[in-house]
């Protein structure tokens, strides 16, 4: 996915950018009234790959989607609101470095101190 975000950050046109923010913005929302944004988080990484304008991109992340969706924890919803808005920033910069950054940062949360943890408790 950090390839993918690179791509994005260069490709990207003003309404995917426009339309990641209302993903980050109902995530947000949905995380202060229920906890339960997986499936606009699914969202935002799908049209994360979208904005790469890459067909086999946008389909792994759609593939990657639906093995995950069961796996995303309520527990670090919050963490994943605040990245995706660090990934935007880069984004809106048009940083390809910064939004690979950005998306290293947060898998290596989310994959390394979320999931791990939880799989071994």
């Amino acid at each position: 996915e950090p390839a993918v975000a690179e791509l994005a950050a260069l490709r990207r046109t003003p309404e995917q950018l426009d339309r990641l923010k209302i993903i980050a913005c109902d995530q947000q929302r949905r995380i202060l009234i229920d906890g339960d944004d997986g499936e606009l988080d699914a969202q935002f990484h799908l049209c994360l790959a979208e904005c790469s304008g890459n067909r086999l991109l946008i389909n792994t992340v759609a593939l990657l989607n639906e093995q995950y969706a069961s796996g995303r924890d309520a527990s670090w919803h919050q963490f994943s609101v605040a990245s995706h808005l660090r990934i935007i920033d880069a984004l809106e910069r048009q940083s390809a470095e910064g939004c690979r950054k950005a998306v290293e940062e947060h898998l290596d949360t989310i994959v390394h101190k979320h999931l791990f943890v939880t799989a071994r408790d």
